[in-house]
Formats: C-alpha cells, structure tokens, sequence
C-alpha cells in the first residue's frame, strides 16, 4: 500500500521537472499523505540532475521523512 508518485516527461530530465516531483511530495506530506518514493521517469539524464536528485534525498519534507526521488528512464519500463 506504499504511495509511489510516478511523474513522465518526453526526453531530457530538466531541473523544472525535478522541482515539480518534489512540489507533489510536498503536496501529499501536507494533506497527511507519507509517500514512499517519487520516480522521475524520462529519456535520459545528466550527472548533474542525479547530483540534484541525490542532494534533495538528503534533505527531509515537512513530516520529518527524507525524500525518495530517483531518476529513471523510458526504458526501464520498456516505453517507447
């Protein structure tokens, strides 16, 4: 029964794109929601964006639980 928020965009993972996975954990954190992992799926990514992704795992929500953000790509779900 664990909340896993799946975000998918077309192409290169951008910041904005990483900023909108973390607003829609926030936004379950505050409506009394304790998801247990966002999943950022895209076509790929830079070292940078993992950078990010890996500091903001560092860092905890308003309840006080790390965040769970991980990058994955189309074809780790064998999308197109």
């Amino acid at each position: 029964d664990a909340i896993i928020i799946y975000e998918i965009k077309v192409g290169q993972v951008q910041p904005l794109f990483i900023y909108q996975l973390r607003m829609y954990w926030d936004g379950l954190v505050l409506s009394g929601e304790s998801p247990a992992e966002g999943i950022l799926v895209a076509g790929g990514s830079l070292d940078t964006h993992q950078d990010m992704v890996s500091r903001l795992n560092e860092m905890t929500d308003a309840a006080g639980s790390r965040y769970n953000l991980v990058i994955k790509t189309h074809a780790d779900f064998n999308l197109g």
